[in-house]
Parts: structure tokens; sequence; C-alpha cells
């Protein structure tokens, strides 16, 4: 009796453990999705009915039966948990992809109902789920001091990332943006196909102080292998040095351009007063600081 008791308790924790979510479709609705950058959406993944989806099949290329997905080359099997962890509040699922590429989709409900997703939204045509159409861009939210990250990269010679330069100054054109004035630097996919990441989707470059030495306006120009171009355009704020004092010890954080440092003993009103303290120390980029970025 004992052993029946301690068992109901621990399925009853484990469905409390499962989050209500909203209801996002109606019962037997075919999966509602699309494709943003590197992320495989469903609208519907939570139906009237209570069904959600448990379980996903992401078989690279083109096919046309469930048999023909489970084994081909390259499958990806999203678990319930996976699932369950990748669906919002809202009962939307988002699930982000490796890889770019033309994709066929085994999708099951939790109440048995199955679909095959091979054809593009709108289309009867069997063609895959097309997920190569990326535009690389530039979250601000990202920018870390100096270094800015360009996202959804796809490298692919036909269509996807040629190349991108960053610039100086607010711009709209890639004449502009190439212009030496202005350029920075030009990264190619071959830099990007280089670049010590485990997925080719991102390329981190980190600009120097001599390029960046006060807040201001920048722009990237994007080249795609299939003649299109465009402009991101984000603000980077400098990084100012913040000394934190704990107790003997200060720490100065954001050495990046940072020629000299002088520490003097007492209250000095300005940089000269400091220069000329009795007892001033100095830290200098050519010896102590050389490499530091605190």
């Amino acid at each position: 009796m004992k052993k029946v008791i301690s068992l109901l308790i621990c399925v009853m924790m484990i469905v409390a453990a499962i989050p209500a979510l909203a209801v996002t479709g109606s019962a037997g609705d075919a999966p509602d999705w699309y494709v943003d950058n590197y992320d495989f959406v469903i609208r519907n993944a939570v139906r009237s009915d209570e069904s959600y989806v448990t379980f996903m099949r992401i078989a690279p290329g083109v096919w046309t039966t469930s048999n023909e997905i489970r084994n081909a080359p390259g499958l990806i099997s999203v678990s319930e948990a996976i699932c369950r962890t990748n669906t919002d509040a809202n009962g939307v699922l988002t699930y982000n992809m490796i890889n770019g590429g033309v994709y066929s989709i085994w999708v099951r409900y939790s109440n048995g109902d199955t679909y095959i997703l091979n054809k593009e939204n709108g289309s009867t045509a069997v063609t895959g789920i097309d997920m190569t159409n990326f535009r690389p861009s530039v979250d601000e939210s990202k920018i870390n001091g100096i270094t800015v990250t360009v996202d959804n990269i796809y490298l692919d010679s036909t269509k996807g990332f040629r190349d991108f330069f960053l610039a100086r100054g607010t711009w709209n054109t890639y004449n502009d943006c190439k212009d030496s004035a202005n350029l920075i630097v030009r990264v190619t996919d071959s830099n990007v196909n280089t670049a010590d990441y485990n997925y080719k989707r991102s390329y981190k470059y980190e600009m120097s102080y001599k390029n960046v030495s006060q807040d201001g306006n920048y722009t990237i120009w994007v080249r795609l292998y299939d003649g299109t171009g465009y402009a991101i355009h984000f603000h980077i704020n400098y990084p100012e040095p913040e000394v934190i004092v704990n107790g003997l010890q200060s720490t100065v954080t954001d050495l990046g351009g940072i020629k000299c440092i002088r520490v003097a003993p007492g209250e000095w009103a300005d940089s000269a007063a400091v220069k000329r303290a009795p007892g001033v120390r100095v830290f200098t980029a050519k010896d102590v600081l050389k490499n530091k970025e605190q």
C-alpha cells in the first residue's frame, strides 16, 4: 500500500511540473509554421483540445514519407522535453536550427496527430522547407565594449553571405561604406569560414581603440551572393575605465586604449596636479598595462 501511495505522489509531482500553456490553435489544425532566419517556429504548438507538439524529426532534403524522413542522413530528432522547453507561455514553439538548408519535417502532437511539412506555405509543390533566406544582422544589446557580432550568417556560394564592410558613420550606400576614409574592415565569407567557432552563423569583430575613440554611429554594409546588399546601422558607447577599490587594492577596468595611469596620494583637482604630486606612481601601456584589459 505504501508503494502505491508513493507512486501516485511522484506522478502528481511530474504533472504539476509541466506549466499550463496558452492555446494557439484549434483541434486538428495542421502546424501553422514559419521560418525566421535560423528559427523554425510553430505558432499553434498548443491546440484547443490541449494537444501539443511532443516530437519532431527534421531531415535535410526533400522527403515525402515518415519512413524517408526517419532514415534520412543528417536527421535531427527533437524530443518532447526539448519541444516543451522551447514552447513559450503563448503556445509558440521556436526551434533554433544549427545549419541552414532545405528540410522536410515530421511533427507529432500529443493526441497522436502527425504531419509532414515539406511544402512552402501556400504551395502545393513538394520542394521542402527553404531555410536559406538569411539576413545578417547586429543586435546592439550584444555589443560588448568595441566588439561587434554579426548574426544570421549563412555560408552558401549561391545566395549566402559574401562579405561585409564595417565603416565609421551612418551611411546608406555601398560606395560610402567601402570608402577608405570611412572603412574600418572588410570581412569575407572566407574569414567567417576559418573563424574558430563551432557553427559559422555569427562573426565577432573587435575593433581597435584607434578606430573607436568616442561614442559614435557605425554602419555595416552586407553583400550576399545573390547580388543584394543593405546597410545595418548601430551605435557604440565608448567604454570608459572604472576604478573598483577593495581595501588597499584598486582594480581599473576597460583599459583598452589607455596609454597611462597615474596614481598619487591625496586629493587633486586635475591631471596636471596629479602628475606633479609627491609620491606619484606611473603605469603605462608599454610596461604594466601592456595587453591588459584590467
